[in-house]
C-alpha cells in the first residue's frame, strides 16, 4: 500500500464540478493523468478538452493512457492549444486486442531537454507504451516517465524490468505516472513483488484513493523518489462514464516551481505612404548617381532605405495571453454547462419526478446544440481570413502540422546549453566546420586540371537593365523573410518607382567595376530541424536568407546569364534542375520513358543512383571560375562572378539572437537566385564523359541509365561508367556518398538477373544493389509495377482521409476542399503520368482512399455511387485514372507548344516530318511488350489523339487543362476509369 506520509495528501471528488471549485491556486508543478478508454472519436477528445478548459489553472502535463490510436491514424489532429504533444501508438491490430496507446501533452513554456517514446515487449498484443521526458523546471531537471500497461500477465516481466532499469539510472527527481494495471489493494503476489521493487529503490506511490470505482482498485499510480522533500497533493476525481471508467488524478508537487514568463509580442505596422514620402525626401538622386564605388552606393542605399522604414514604422509591444485550450469555448457555452449542472443536481435530489428528468434531458440537448453552433461560428470566423498565409496557419493548427521552430536548448558534450548566444555560436561553428572537415578529407593529390573542351563560345556580354525591367523584378518578388538589413520585399514594392533608377545605377557600376557589394554577401542562416533529436545540432540543416536588394540584383544577373547559356546551348540537355520550363515530372518521365523503350526490346536496364555529400556547400570557387571561363564568362564579367563568390560571410540567427560573423570559404548559397545556376555550370562537365549509359541530372541528383545485354557486359559497364564519374568528381573536389549511392536492375519478371548484389569499383568503393530507389519523390521498383510507390502514397492519403473524416462536421466546405487539394489531390497529381499506368490491383487501395476523402469533404454517404459522385456531387475532382489521363495529355500539349523543355519528340501521322501542327494526329511508336505499351510515346500518343481537336487548338496550357477536365467529367469516361479494361482502351 502507498505510504501515509505527511508529505502526501490525497483527496477524492465525486464530480469534476466539485473538484474545479476547489482547484484554483495549485502553486506548483501539476500533472493530470486519465485512462481515456479510447480516443477514436474526435468528439470524445473535444469533450475531455472542454472539461479541462474549465480549470482556472491549466495543468503543466496531461497524460492520456489507452488512447487506442494506431500509427496510421490521423494523430496530428489530436492537439491542444498551448501544449506540445508526444505519443506512442498501440501496436496490436483490432482483432488482436483493443487496448494500448499513450499520449502526453507538455505546456509550451516548459523546456523539454530530451524525449523518448517506445513500446516495450515483443508481444504486439500486449505491448507496453512508454514516454520518457526530461524537463527543466526553473532551476532543476525533472524526469517524467509515463506508462500504459495493458492488463495482461504476459507483459508484467517486461514492465518490471524496464521500471527497474529506469530506477537504476535515475538521477535527480523522477516521477513515474500511468495506468500500471497492478492493483495496490489486496495481497496478490504481483502487488507484493511490485511494491518490493519500488521500496528497494526508495520509490513511493503517493496516491491511495481508488482510481477505478467499478472494481474499487488502485491501478493508476503516481510514483516519486522525493516524497520527504515535497508536499504532494493527489486529487482523484470521478469523471463521467461516457469519458472513462477510470478516475482522473491531478497531482500537484508544491515545491517544484515552473517558470511562467508572459509572452511579449512586438507588432510592427508600416505606413507605406510615409515610407514613400520619406524615401524621396532623404535621397539626393543627383549626388547618388555621381557615386562610382558599388560598396559605397550599396551602403548609402541601405542606410536611406532603413531610415525611411524606421520613420514609417511604429512598433507596439503586447502581452500575449495564454492560448485557450478550446478556441470555440465562450461565455454562452459556460452558461449552458452551468444550467445543465443545476438541472443535474435537481434531478439527483428528485429522481422520481419526471419534470426534473425532462429538464435535464433538454438542458443536455441544448448544450450539444450550442456547442455545435459555436464551433461552426468560430470555424467560419477562423477560416474566413482573406490572408492566405493566416488561413493556412489556422488550417495547420487544426491538422496539427504547425511546428515549433524555437530552439531553446542544445546538447554539447552531454551538457545542456540554454544560453541563446552560445547556441547561435555553436550552430555557426558546426555549419562551418562540417563543410571544412569534408573538404579537408579530400586528398590533395587527386586534383588534376580540367580538360579543355573545344568550344567556339562567344564571350558573355551583359546588357544594362532599364528602370521598367527593375520595377518588374521588384514586383515579382515573393513576400518572404528579409535579410540582415531588415528591408522586406513589401518595402521595395511601395518605393519601386523611386528606387529603380538607383538600383539601375548600382547594377551598371557592378558590371563596370566587377565588384559585388560586400554588404550583400552576408547570409542570415536559420537552422531547421531535419528530424530526430532536436537537441543535436547535427540534425539541423542551414537555410540561408539574403538581402532583398541582393535578390533583385541576382535576379537580373540570372536572367542575363541564362539567356546567354540557352542561346549557346551550354547546359546539358538532360540537366532538368532549376531551368526554365523544366520540372521534376519531366525529368522522371524522360528517364522512365527511356527505360521502358529498352525493356520493350527485352533489354535489362541498370539505374545507378548517386548521392553527393553537401554538393552545394563544397564547390571550390577557383574551379567554378575556371568552368565559367570555359563556357564564355570572361573578362570583367568573370571578375564580377569571382568577386561575387569571394569574401562571403554568414551569421546564424536563433530567435532574436545573432552569432558572430564567419567567413565562408567554399560553396554556392542554396538560398540565392544565382547559386543553383552556378552549380549547374560547375557540374556540367560530367555530361561530356564518354559513358556507356545515359546521364540524367537534376541539380546534384545524378542518375546513369545503362542498358546492356548480356549481363556480364552490364556489370562491366557499371564499373566503366563509375570509374569515369568518380575520377571526374574527384577532379571537381566533389565527394561521392557511397553509403547512399546504389543501383537497381530493372527487368521483366520473366527474365533472370545473374548479377552480384555488390559491384566492387575499387578497394574502398562499392555499389550495393537495391530492389527499389527513390528519385525526385518517385519510388522506382525493379519491375516498374509501382506498388512500392503506391504503398508510400497510401500512408499519406490514409492520414489525410482520416483527418477529413474526423473533421467532416467541424470545418466549412471550402476549408475541407483546400485540405483535400493540398494533402490528397496534390499527391495524386504528382508523377501520375508515370505511376498512373499501374494495374488496377495496385491502384485500388489509393482509389478507395480518394473516394473516402471526397465523401468526407462533401459529407456523402459511404455507399454513394462513385460514378455519380465524380460527375455530379463533387466539383472539379477526377478519379486516379482520369488524373493520369489529364496529366499525360497536358504534358504532350506543353511539349508540342514549346511550353516545356523536353527531349521527347513526336511525329505526325501523315508524314515523317517532325514539324507539327496542333490539330495533327500523332504517330505512336511500335511496342512489343506490356511495359513498352505504357510509354508516353505509345500510351501517351493514343491519349492525346483522343483529345478533341477544338481543345488541342486552345492557346494556353491552363485553358487546355480546364477544357479537357470538363470534357472527361462525364459518366461514360468515369465509368471507363473504374473498369479493368481502361488501359486496353488506349493501348
Amino acid at each position: 500500500m502507498p505510504s501515509d506520509s505527511c508529505a502526501n495528501a490525497n483527496f477524492y471528488y465525486t464530480s469534476f464540478k466539485q473538484f474545479k471549485e476547489v482547484y484554483n491556486k495549485p502553486g506548483g508543478f501539476t500533472v493530470l493523468q486519465l485512462n481515456v478508454r479510447g480516443l477514436n472519436k474526435i468528439d470524445k477528445f473535444e469533450q475531455i478538452k472542454l472539461m479541462i478548459s474549465h480549470l482556472l489553472y491549466k495543468p503543466d502535463i496531461l497524460v492520456f493512457g489507452e488512447t487506442k490510436l494506431k500509427p496510421r491514424f490521423p494523430i496530428n489532429i489530436y492537439n491542444i492549444n498551448g501544449y506540445t504533444k508526444h505519443y506512442e501508438c498501440r501496436k496490436c491490430s483490432k482483432k488482436d486486442g483493443s487496448g494500448g496507446g499513450l499520449m502526453v501533452f507538455v505546456r509550451k513554456e516548459i523546456n523539454i531537454m530530451n524525449c523518448e517514446v517506445l513500446s516495450l515487449g515483443t508481444n504486439t498484443k500486449s505491448s507496453i507504451q512508454k514516454v520518457k521526458i526530461q524537463l527543466r523546471l526553473h532551476s532543476e531537471t525533472i524526469t517524467l516517465i509515463t506508462y500504459y500497461r495493458p492488463p495482461d500477465i504476459i507483459n508484467v516481466e517486461d514492465f518490471l524490468n524496464d521500471l527497474e532499469k529506469e530506477a537504476l539510472i535515475m538521477k535527480g527527481k523522477t516521477i513515474f505516472i500511468g495506468d500500471m494495471n497492478i492493483n495496490l489493494i489486496g495481497d496478490a503476489k504481483l502487488t507484493k513483488n511490485y511494491l518490493s521493487l519500488l521500496k528497494s529503490y526508495d520509490l513511493e506511490i503517493s496516491n491511495n484513493v481508488q482510481t477505478r470505482n467499478e472494481s474499487g482498485s488502485i491501478i493508476d499510480h503516481t510514483i516519486i523518489n522525493f516524497s520527504g522533500e515535497n508536499i504532494i497533493n493527489n486529487h482523484t476525481i470521478s469523471v463521467r462514464s461516457d469519458l472513462s471508467d477510470h478516475n482522473m488524478i491531478v497531482s500537484t508537487f508544491q515545491n517544484l516551481k515552473t517558470t511562467k514568463k508572459p509572452t511579449i509580442k512586438v507588432i510592427h505596422h508600416t505606413d507605406y505612404e510615409i515610407l514613400h514620402n520619406t524615401f524621396n525626401s532623404l535621397i539626393d538622386t543627383n549626388w547618388f548617381l555621381s557615386l562610382h564605388d558599388p560598396n559605397k552606393i550599396t551602403n548609402e542605399l541601405i542606410k536611406v532605405t532603413q531610415e525611411s522604414i524606421k520613420n514609417a514604422t511604429k512598433s507596439t509591444s503586447v502581452k500575449v495571453k495564454n492560448e485557450s485550450i478550446l478556441w470555440w469555448y465562450n461565455d454562452r457555452i459556460r452558461k449552458a454547462i452551468s444550467f445543465k449542472e443545476k438541472c443535474a443536481v435537481k434531478m439527483r435530489k428528485n429522481r422520481n419526478i419526471a419534470s426534473f428528468k425532462n429538464a435535464f434531458k433538454e438542458a443536455s440537448i441544448n448544450l450539444k446544440k450550442i456547442i455545435k453552433e459555436e464551433k461552426i461560428e468560430s470555424d467560419m470566423q477562423r477560416f474566413s481570413n482573406k490572408d492566405t498565409k493566416k488561413m493556412w496557419q489556422s488550417i495547420n493548427s487544426v491538422l496539427g502540422r504547425s511546428k515549433n521552430s524555437d530552439i531553446t536548448s542544445i546538447n554539447i558534450n552531454d551538457e545542456i546549453i540554454e544560453n541563446k548566444n552560445l547556441i547561435a555560436e555553436e550552430f555557426n561553428r558546426h555549419f562551418i566546420s562540417s563543410v571544412s572537415e569534408l573538404i579537408n578529407s579530400i586528398p590533395d593529390n587527386i586534383y588534376n586540371k580540367h580538360e579543355e573542351y573545344s568550344t567556339a563560345l562567344q564571350s558573355c556580354h551583359i546588357i544594362p537593365p532599364t528602370d521598367d525591367e527593375i520595377i518588374s523584378i521588384i514586383v515579382q518578388l515573393k513576400n518572404s523573410s528579409c535579410g540582415l538589413d531588415g528591408i522586406k520585399s513589401s518595402h521595395l514594392k511601395h518605393i519601386s518607382a523611386s528606387i529603380a533608377p538607383l538600383l539601375r545605377h548600382l547594377i551598371n557600376k557592378i558590371i563596370e567595376t566587377g565588384v559585388y557589394p560586400n554588404a550583400l554577401k552576408i547570409a542570415t542562416v536559420v537552422p531547421i530541424c531535419k528530424g530526430g533529436d532536436s537537441k543535436n545540432v547535427a540534425n539541423y540543416r542551414p537555410i540561408s536568407i539574403l538581402s532583398t536588394l541582393n535578390k533583385v540584383i541576382e535576379k537580373f544577373l540570372h536572367d542575363r546569364l541564362t539567356s546567354f547559356l540557352d542561346k549557346n546551348h551550354v547546359i546539358y540537355k538532360r540537366q532538368y534542375g532549376f531551368r526554365k520550363k523544366c520540372n521534376t515530372e519531366i525529368a522522371a518521365l524522360e528517364l522512365i520513358n527511356d527505360v521502358r523503350s529498352q525493356l520493350d526490346i527485352k533489354k535489362k536496364v541498370a539505374l545507378i543512383m548517386l548521392d553527393l555529400k553537401k554538393a552545394f556547400d563544397v564547390v571550390d570557387h577557383l574551379l567554378l571560375t575556371e568552368s565559367l571561363e570555359r563556357y564564355g564568362i570572361r573578362g570583367s564579367i568573370l571578375d564580377l562572378f569571382a568577386n561575387y563568390l569571394s569574401d562571403r560571410r554568414q551569421i546564424v540567427k536563433i530567435g532574436d539572437t545573432y552569432s558572430s560573423c564567419t567567413s565562408i570559404k567554399s560553396g554556392v548559397i542554396q538560398g540565392s537566385v544565382l547559386g543553383p545556376l552556378l552549380f549547374s555550370i560547375f557540374i556540367n562537365d560530367i555530361s561530356k564523359l564518354p559513358l556507356k549509359g545515359k546521364l540524367y541530372l537534376y541539380a546534384d541528383d545524378v542518375v546513369i541509365a545503362i542498358d546492356q545485354d548480356p549481363q556480364i557486359e552490364l556489370a562491366s559497364a557499371i564499373q566503366h561508367d563509375m570509374k569515369l564519374i568518380i575520377s571526374k568528381l574527384q577532379s571537381k573536389k566533389l565527394i561521392l556518398n557511397t553509403s547512399k549511392s546504389n543501383f537497381l536492375i530493372i527487368h521483366s519478371p520473366y527474365q533472370k538477373v545473374i548479377l552480384e548484389d555488390i559491384v566492387q569499383l575499387d578497394n574502398n568503393t562499392s555499389l550495393v544493389r537495391v530492389e527499389y530507389a527513390k528519385y525526385l519523390g518517385l519510388v522506382i521498383d525493379q519491375s516498374l509495377k509501382w506498388d512500392v510507390h503506391v504503398n508510400s502514397l497510401e500512408t499519406k492519403l490514409a492520414s489525410a482521409a482520416g483527418a477529413l473524416w474526423k473533421l467532416k462536421n467541424r470545418l466549412p466546405l471550402h476549408i475541407k476542399k483546400t485540405i483535400y487539394q493540398s494533402l490528397v489531390e496534390s499527391n495524386l497529381y504528382y508523377m501520375s503520368t508515370i505511376w498512373g499506368t499501374a494495374s488496377d490491383a495496385v491502384l485500388k487501395p489509393i482509389q478507395i482512399l480518394q473516394n473516402r476523402a471526397l465523401r468526407n469533404v462533401y459529407n456523402l454517404d459511404r455507399l454513394e455511387n462513385r460514378v455519380k459522385m465524380y460527375t455530379h456531387l463533387v466539383s472539379d475532382c477526377l478519379p486516379i485514372r482520369a488524373i493520369s489521363y489529364l496529366s499525360t495529355a497536358t504534358i504532350i500539349y506543353n511539349i508540342l507548344n514549346k511550353r516545356t523543355h523536353s527531349n521527347l519528340s513526336f511525329v505526325k501521322q501523315s508524314s515523317n516530318s517532325r514539324t507539327l501542327r496542333r490539330n495533327d494526329t500523332l504517330r505512336a511508336t511500335i511496342c512489343r511488350t506490356n511495359r513498352g505499351s505504357k510509354s508516353i510515346n505509345f500510351l501517351g500518343i493514343h491519349i492525346y489523339n483522343n483529345v478533341p481537336d477544338e481543345i488541342k487548338k486552345l492557346k494556353h496550357s491552363y485553358a487546355f487543362k480546364w477544357a479537357l477536365k470538363c470534357n472527361i467529367r462525364n459518366e461514360n469516361f468515369i465509368k471507363l476509369c473504374f473498369n479493368n479494361d481502361y488501359l486496353s482502351r488506349f493501348c
